[in-house]
């Protein structure tokens, strides 16, 4: 992580185990599964309901859309 963030990266980390939470709480952002022990869920900032990053793909692609239908002015109109 740190050579990682030192060369100007945001670092994410996905674990589900009992050693896996130091790694969550560090990451910029720490991604678990429901199925997860529950150290590894707390530690995490984003708890996955599916054990798939493909699931992430799926929301930002939907995120980018509703951006794109419901933009927002400068002046907040």
């Amino acid at each position: 992580m740190r050579v990682l963030r030192g060369k100007g990266h945001v670092v994410g980390f996905m674990g589900d185990g009992i050693n896996d939470a130091p790694a969550l709480h560090a990451a910029d952002i720490g991604i678990s599964v429901d199925t997860a022990v529950d150290i590894a869920k707390e530690s995490a900032d984003l708890i996955l309901l599916e054990k798939d990053l493909m699931v992430l793909e799926g929301a930002s692609l939907r995120a980018k859309g509703l951006r794109e239908h419901y933009q927002v002015h400068p002046d907040g109109s």
